[in-house]
């Protein structure tokens, strides 16, 4: 989790810098990558060991390594990666509270779900192990179908921040309606894809 945690951390770095499309192609090959090395890893396709569920998890952490250093790379380009803050200790106590102030409402609700998770895991583990595991796949799959609505989720608040400031409020409406239809029409094709493959 704190590969992933740090890698989306950058892209959000990256993205109110104005630097919205390279996160996002990231977490996109991220995915793909994520996808293939599940499909060779739990069948076992040669030369790879079948490893059934602990492939999933090999795989998934293996995509998120590659995000980590890939948007560390896209900081470091960018200018935006820098340790000289270790120095001062006064200046950052204050910079640590002030990122408590805004932040801990949103840590808050960003923990409902890894909760509600947890305690989803803990009650199917009382009726058995595959109940488990079928969840976890069924998680997998959901998150790999979702995607594009989490890409476009993640970058729509930087963009509207930026143009909010700028008093962009026509473009802000155009890029809501363009989403909007977006997301209906990416939501239709995957739900036909799913039954599809039902």
């Amino acid at each position: 989790m704190p590969f992933l945690a740090v890698g989306i951390t950058d892209g959000i770095i990256l993205r109110s810098t104005g630097n919205i499309k390279m996160p996002e192609v990231v977490f996109g090959i991220a995915g793909i990558i994520n996808l293939f090395l599940d499909y060779v890893l739990i069948i076992g396709v040669s030369p790879f060991t079948k490893l059934g569920i602990k492939g999933v998890a090999i795989g998934t952490v293996i995509s998120w390594i590659l995000i980590l250093i890939a948007t560390g790379i896209l900081l470091s380009r960018d200018r935006l990666l820098s340790f000289s803050f270790l120095s001062n200790r006064r200046k950052n106590v204050a910079i640590i509270k002030d990122l408590f102030q805004l932040g801990l409402p949103s840590v808050v609700t960003q923990l409902v779900t890894p909760t509600t998770l947890m305690y989803l895991t803990y009650w199917l583990g009382k009726v058995s192990s595959n109940a488990v595991a079928a969840f976890g796949v069924a998680g997998r799959i959901e998150t790999l179908m979702l995607i594009g609505l989490l890409g476009v989720s993640s970058a729509a608040t930087p963009f509207i921040a930026q143009n909010l400031g700028a008093k962009q409020h026509l473009r802000i409406d155009e890029a809501i309606v363009f989403w909007w239809k977006g997301i209906c029409l990416f939501g239709w094709i995957i739900n036909h894809f799913l039954i599809a493959f039902h």
